[in-house]
C-alpha cells in the first residue's frame, strides 16, 4: 500500500459551531484502524480550501479518504457533486463508518 489521503473542509464547523481539528482527529482515526489491522501506512492530511481545488481533486465533501488515490466508498465513481460541503455517505451521514475503512484497507486493489 502507498499511501492514504484525508481531504477536508473545516469551514463547516465554523457555521455549525463544532469544536475541534476535525481534519488532525479524522486522519488519526484512519491511522488507528489500520494499525488495529497490523499496517503501518503513511496517511497525509490534504486541506480542501477553494471551489477550484475542489473540482480539481474531484472533492465530494468533508472527509473523503482515498487510499492509492482511490475513493475508500465505492459508490463514489458514481458520484460527480464536487465542491466545498459535507460529505455524506451511503447507509450513514458524516463520517465513513470503520468497516469501510477497513475493507478499503484490505482490498487487494488497494494494495498495489
Amino acid at each position: 500500500m502507498e499511501s492514504v489521503a484525508v481531504f477536508t473542509w473545516n469551514q463547516w464547523q465554523l457555521s455549525d459551531g463544532i469544536g475541534g481539528n476535525f481534519r488532525v482527529e479524522y486522519a488519526e482515526r484512519v491511522k488507528q484502524i489500520a494499525a488495529e489491522m497490523g499496517l503501518t501506512v503513511p496517511v497525509r492530511e490534504v486541506p480542501i480550501t477553494t471551489l477550484e481545488e475542489a473540482e480539481q481533486r474531484r472533492f465530494l465533501g468533508s472527509p473523503t479518504v482515498l487510499v492509492n488515490g482511490v475513493d475508500i466508498d465505492p459508490h463514489a465513481s458514481q458520484q460527480a457533486r464536487y465542491g466545498l460541503s459535507c460529505r455524506v455517505y451511503p447507509g450513514v451521514s458524516g463520517l465513513p463508518p470503520d468497516a469501510m475503512i477497513r475493507a478499503a484497507l484490505q482490498s487487494p486493489l488497494m494494495s498495489a
